[in-house]
């Protein structure tokens, strides 16, 4: 199945020159037109690590692409797909002992504008999500998934020069960060939000999707809204995807909403792969079925 796709497996790419964080990788077809194929889309992940671990980062993506190109299961949507990227972005490093190097740094909203240039420079390159141009899927795992619902909100008003996704695919996704501080109290958890948000309580709750203002255009339009998470999720509980679908079903378009329940811990799904592939088949089957 891989060898429709660009040999150059995992290539590498610059988006930005502020730091060597601002890269991505990109795989696709060998002959990819710019003009889109409406029945395909890209596929384009978000990693997680909480904004700050340089321990996670585009690569995290590999395990769940490497089983939908050669795995049968996932042959039904491999004709779906027309390529795969992947975003670093510059990340946080602890208040009290903050990074002197470039791009290991960041306060909100630096994160998100590292993630804003990479879709740019997608555009550019590959026609991916322009007006005219290729279909597209944002999938986040983790703190990844607030940054592909918060970017989204900036995504689908006319007028941005973007279409709006087909999907946004959130998996073990952190939504309301006040909710999640209140229910796991260990200082872990309110050190990595401190790290990235600032010590303000306000701006932990207007960081939060559940909060977005701009999240009912992001429902109304016609975007499937996938929220996926594992029973065995240690890290991150039931309450954070409860509270992202409590948010949506108050806009209008809810019906476009997929609740998808994953098996592993909060970093098997990707590590694994299969957590992430799963919530990818559902995602896109809910996008074609009307086809």
């Amino acid at each position: 199945m891989s060898s429709t796709f660009n040999p150059e497996l995992d290539e590498s790419f610059e988006y930005g020159t502020a730091h060597d964080l601002q890269t991505l990788t990109v795989d696709v077809p060998n002959s990819l037109s710019k003009t889109p194929d409406p029945s395909k889309c890209f596929l384009i992940y978000i990693h997680g690590g909480a904004w700050r671990s340089p321990a996670q980062s585009a690569a995290d993506f590999d395990p769940a692409r490497n089983l939908i190109l050669n795995t049968a299961a996932y042959s039904d949507i491999l004709p779906r797909i027309a390529g795969f990227a992947s975003i670093n972005y510059g990340l946080s490093s602890p208040s009290s002992n903050p990074s002197r190097i470039p791009g290991r740094n960041y306060k909100y909203p630096q994160h998100l504008q590292d993630i804003r240039l990479a879709l740019d420079w997608l555009r550019e390159r590959y026609n991916i999500g322009a007006t005219d141009g290729w279909n597209y899927i944002l999938i986040g795992h983790s703190c990844g998934a607030t940054m592909a619902f918060q970017i989204t909100s900036s995504l689908t008003p006319s007028g941005t020069g973007y279409r709006s996704p087909l999907a946004v695919v959130g998996i073990e996704g952190l939504y309301d960060l006040p909710l999640l501080l209140k229910n796991f109290p260990d200082p872990f958890y309110r050190q990595f939000v401190t790290d990235a948000f600032g010590d303000s309580e306000q701006n932990w709750a207007d960081w939060s999707p559940v909060n977005d203002a701009k999240l009912g255009d992001t429902v109304t339009s016609s975007t499937v809204l996938t929220i996926a998470h594992s029973d065995d999720d240690e890290l991150v509980d039931w309450a954070q995807a409860e509270a992202m679908k409590l948010a949506i079903s108050k806009c209008k378009g809810k019906e476009k909403t997929l609740v998808v329940s994953l098996k592993g811990s909060h970093d098997d799904v990707w590590q694994k792969g299969v957590g992430v592939a799963e919530a990818i088949r559902q995602t896109l089957n809910k996008c074609y079925e009307t086809e």
